[in-house]
């Protein structure tokens, strides 16, 4: 059929609205257009799935009504297949086959408004009485008279006001036979952006329709003030100019029966503008409500970061009181919450006690206050007994969120070697104390006693090294080779030291481990000697125990299970565990129905690896020594294998349980299937054993029984000495972005660029400092600098141009004549710096620069010297205090002092006239006289303070 026989029903789809009555209308809504949709070939589920895609965010309810017709008189509702096949005949039959369809968010009760709108419409379909009812099913209708009594006096019967009786009867009407008005009813759990004030709405009190408010005005910009506020009514009012208001005005307040609080008047229009700044109507407590989840996530956020979040988000401008206030606000808030939450764990325990008996829960407590929670499913626990090998690996991480602490878990490995999360506990901090504490429970529940047999991967804390040699000292300890290597490579980071030394981790044998460590040590003695520190049985393959079944060296299936609860970390405590328990729960089974659909024995990650080794074996001779004992040899290498006992000379197969290079070869040499000597806990019956178990369900939060126990407070904050730590301190060598990758300097020894030496940089070459010392710094002086002298070349500097020549000169001579820092020389040198610096402040055009010669020498040395290194003290100078230079400025006058000579060091004399004293001083009244000027006579020692005229 061609398109355009085809009958679409074009629709006018109206959401993100709210239905209001008398009249009733849809408010606020957004509209969108399917035109190119065949409805006619969709079903009621089909239908509702496509509105929902676009306009659901909850529960709705779909009706519909024709373009020409009122939603009153033409509203229909669409709530299954039947409704559905109405509605299409209706539009199909429309002209322009169109419809509006509108989405109810709220469940409203349209049709009883349309009831109240339009009575008329009811009383004109005529509907049997109840007289006729009556009538109809009474026996005595028949007109005959009854045999007894009439009452003397009319007893009307009293309903039963039985909350449990009365549930199911209908409403009893009004004595008046008047129904009463409705009105909505304010739901506090809409989406913010959606709240609108409606005439009639009511609240259950003021603060719900202050909330609306300031959402309303956030979400349209309107600035709205509150003329009246209080307990009992409030008037809002719209405009940034309150003489100029815009129509919107709003009265609430409490019905007669003051039972809700209620909007009776409302003015909707709104003429303003748009305002990015809201006043009073958005508060600090409105911010910290609307920003307690982004605190979840980043509760070290800056003021200024979450001014501009809050901008961006909703539209409006903060200031950074209202962010630190909203902060506190969100903060008290989370605080509460994680009172509540805390109090809750012994619910918790005691709900996974009832849903899976047999499992270990256990809270340890200091004082009251939170310390450690562990959990260890029975399910979880009898699969890794039954079918995983006894190796487990345990490792700690942080909480990312609100709930501060650590995560410390224990992880086995199952046949097929994927992770298998064995137990897991939340504690304060990672110590000895509660390594000790959670090790114990583990043991207990495995029934490892003190650790016969099993293996336990670390990555070597020192709280948990001392904890496993406490409580496990008969357990096999390895170290993850990768943090071993992490904390070698700052120290010995080249290449070759890398290769060296997984050189020597992958030995196999006493005989390789010496000579890869050999190797190291004619390379670096002391590579060498950090390596033989470290323990090298404890991350050596050389000295693993046989039989294990694994060979493992890295601790990465603890890492694995860390990066896999990544986002369930940022959450609360109960939140976290929940997460925790339902993924485990849901491996386990989705584990079991994959291990159900293998076709072969031995599980798939051992098959790829056998693939692997024949492919490698074939370069191997071997050589036939015994029944099936074989020698395979490479060039110099051989090994001696023995099929019946399964074991090879170079230790692979005692290690791991699956046949090594050399077996594979000998097993080929025999065309044996290689299978058959894999060991029985790689099988397809060992993974099904371990997956065979599982979690059972537990009820919600609202089910779990109540406890008596004393409420668990959370733990108390450890503030460590510094600034706090944002971002996890990654290694040397750990690439932090893929844009931001640079070389380090690891390795490379400093090199001067001043001498070309090593083992300096040039701020601290000795050449350039003993230059400087010696008159090798001269920063600008003519012919001081030049002369071998630093001081005369400095002091010309700082001053005038006239100044400095002379100056300058003039000190080289005194410098020449004391010698390389003389005394006396530097006497002269620091008498022409006093030329230099007084003909500054006059521009360094003085008619007579007196240079400051070598037998007239001056206290003002230092202050010429300040461009020098040169190590010669500093002759300290007296400042005048602000009081008096202020004074004499604005006075412009001469000083007079008490000995008539005006040296700056004596406090001034005021004078006499005019008649105003420095209690009684006002500046406003002095002309503006200019300031003061120096100049120097030709006899004089010091310059002379004199004052210009106005």
């Amino acid at each position: 059929m061609a398109d355009s026989e085809v009958d679409f029903v074009k629709i006018n789809l109206h959401y993100d609205g709210i239905f209001c009555p008398k009249p009733l209308v849809y408010l606020n809504d957004k509209m969108v257009s399917l035109r190119d949709l065949d409805f006619n070939g969709m079903n009621f589920s089909a239908f509702f799935t496509v509105i929902r895609k676009i306009a659901a965010k909850r529960s709705i309810v779909l009706y519909y009504c024709l373009p020409h017709e009122s939603l009153t008189d033409g509203l229909g509702v669409i709530q299954n297949e039947g409704d559905y096949r109405e509605f299409l005949e209706v539009t199909l039959a429309s002209p322009g086959k169109k419809v509006s369809v509108y989405v109810d968010y709220n469940n409203e009760p349209l049709f009883d408004w349309i009831e109240l709108e339009n009575p008329d419409a009811v009383d004109d379909l005529e509907f049997p009485t109840e007289a006729d009812e009556e009538a109809e099913e009474t026996p005595f209708a028949d007109g005959i008279k009854a045999e007894h009594e009439e009452d003397a006096v009319e007893t009307k019967p009293e309903p039963v006001d039985d909350p449990f009786l009365n549930q199911l009867c209908p409403k009893r009407e009004e004595a008046d036979g008047e129904v009463q008005q409705q009105y909505p009813f304010h739901n506090p759990h809409m989406d913010w952006d959606n709240m609108v004030p409606v005439i009639g709405m009511q609240f259950s009190n003021p603060a719900e329709l202050k909330e609306l408010l300031a959402n309303y005005a956030v979400k349209h910009g309107y600035p709205l003030w509150f003329e009246k506020t209080d307990k009992n009514r409030i008037l809002v009012n719209c405009g940034q100019n309150r003489e100029k208001k815009c129509p919107f005005r709003l009265w609430a307040s409490w019905l007669v029966q003051g039972e809700n609080f209620q909007i009776k008047s409302l003015i909707e229009e709104h003429n303003c503008s748009r305002s990015f700044k809201l006043g009073s109507v958005v508060t600090y407590k409105w911010i910290g409500k609307h920003f307690v989840s982004e605190m979840l996530e980043r509760p070290k956020m800056s003021y200024r970061k979450m001014k501009a979040f809050i901008s961006k988000k909703f539209n409006i401008t903060v200031s950074i009181g209202q962010c630190r206030n909203a902060r506190k606000f969100a903060l008290s808030e989370i605080e509460g919450n994680l009172i509540e939450h805390y109090g809750r764990l012994w619910d918790y325990a005691e709900e996974i006690r009832r849903s899976n008996p047999g499992s270990t829960v256990q809270a340890l407590l200091d004082r009251g206050f939170f310390k450690g929670f562990y959990v260890c499913f029975k399910g979880v626990r009898d699969g890794w007994v039954d079918g995983c090998r006894k190796i487990i690996s345990i490792d700690g991480c942080f909480l990312k969120g609100i709930c501060k602490g650590e995560l410390l878990s224990a992880v086995g490995r199952d046949a097929n070697d994927n992770i298998y999360p064995l137990a897991w506990a939340v504690v304060i901090v990672e110590n000895k104390e509660l390594w000790q504490w959670f090790l114990d429970l583990l043991m207990n529940d495995i029934q490892g006693g003190n650790g016969g047999g099993l293996t336990i991967m670390s990555d070597g804390h020192k709280g948990l090294i001392e904890a496993i040699k406490d409580r496990v000292p008969d357990a096999e300890h390895r170290l993850c080779a990768r943090h071993i290597l992490a904390n070698f490579r700052p120290k010995f980071g080249s290449e070759e030291h890398r290769k060296l030394f997984w050189n020597v981790v992958y030995s196999t044998t006493p005989q390789q481990f010496q000579s890869a460590m050999q190797a190291i040590q004619q390379m670096d003695e002391a590579a060498y000697t950090y390596l033989m520190d470290r323990s090298p049985e404890a991350w050596s393959r050389a000295y693993f125990l046989e039989g294990m079944m694994c060979d493992a060296m890295e601790n990465g299936v603890s890492e694995s299970f860390n990066a896999v609860i990544k986002d369930m970390r940022r959450k609360p405590i109960i939140s976290m565990l929940e997460d925790i328990r339902l993924y485990v729960m849901q491996r386990l089974f989705n584990q079991r129905v994959m291990g159900m659909e293998w076709d072969l024995e031995i599980c798939p990650s051992v098959r790829r690896e056998l693939e692997n080794m024949k492919v490698k074996q074939r370069f191997w001779v071997v050589y036939p020594c015994g029944y099936q004992q074989f020698e395979v040899r490479l060039g110099d290498q051989a090994y001696g294998v023995d099929l019946i006992r399964r074991h090879c000379d170079c230790r692979g197969w005692q290690l791991t349980g699956i046949p090594c290079l050399h077996a594979m070869a000998a097993i080929a040499s025999l065309n044996h299937n290689a299978e058959d000597y894999v060991d029985s806990c790689f099988t397809k019956n060992s993974f099904l054993n371990t997956y065979s178990y599982s979690i059972q369900p537990m009820n919600g939060s609202t089910s779990w029984p109540k406890t008596t126990y004393t409420r668990i407070l959370p733990p108390v904050s450890r503030r460590l000495p510094g600034r706090p730590k944002t971002k996890r301190k990654k290694g040397q060598f750990e690439k932090e972005d893929d844009k931001k990758q640079k070389t380090t300097r690891v390795g490379r020894t400093q090199r001067c660029s001043y001498c070309q030496a090593h083992g300096h940089k040039k701020h601290k070459c000795p050449r350039k400092v003993g230059g400087n010392e010696g008159g090798a710094a001269g920063n600008g002086g003519t012919a001081g600098a030049s002369s071998g002298m630093a001081d005369g070349g400095n002091v010309g500097t700082a001053g005038g141009s006239s100044g400095m020549a002379d100056g300058g000169n003039e000190g080289t001579t005194g410098g020449n004549e004391g010698g390389a820092g003389g005394n006396e020389g530097g006497a002269g040198g620091n008498g022409g710096t006093e030329g230099g610096n007084e003909g500054g402040p006059s521009g360094g055009k003085t008619e007579e620069p007196s240079g400051g010669r070598a037998e007239e020498p001056s206290g003002g040395g230092a202050e010429g010297s300040s461009g020098g290194r040169g190590r010669r003290a500093k002759v300290p100078v007296p400042r005048r205090r602000p009081s008096e230079r202020i004074i004499n400025i604005k006075l412009g006058t001469r000083v007079i002092t008490k000995d008539g000579k005006g040296g700056s060091g004596d406090k001034p004399v005021m004078p006499q006239a005019p008649d105003f004293s420095l209690h009684r001083f006002n500046f406003k009244l002095l002309l503006p006289f200019p300031k003061p000027t120096f100049t120097y006579g030709a006899d004089q020692e010091s310059p002379t303070r004199v004052s210009r005229g106005p």
